[in-house]
């Protein structure tokens, strides 16, 4: 399901696997390793306005969406950049919890 055609794993089933572990609360959203990873989100993504890189479109597509809408995501959102937070802003379901 991850993988390609020979069974490698590509971009999005990398963070589509990752994205399972960081919702299951593999991730210390107060560590700065995990600040640290959402810069390198935020450079990746913002670097691609065209959505032509695999790896940009990986990241939204298979770690901030799978984010977005979740307790998890949330505690997230503040440590994003302004581009992969509009990307993940335009996934999200605000809860009025």
């Amino acid at each position: 399901m991850f993988g390609d055609e020979s069974g490698k794993l590509t971009a999005h089933g990398l963070f589509a696997e990752f994205s399972h572990f960081y919702r299951e609360g593999g991730v210390d959203v107060s560590s700065p390793v995990t600040a640290e990873l959402f810069g390198v989100v935020e450079a990746v993504v913002a670097a691609d306005p065209a959505d032509n890189d695999v790896l940009a479109n990986a990241i939204c597509t298979c770690l901030l969406e799978n984010l977005s809408s979740t307790q998890i995501g949330e505690a997230s959102r503040p440590l994003m950049g302004p581009t992969s937070r509009a990307y993940f802003d335009r996934w999200r379901v605000a809860s009025d919890e």
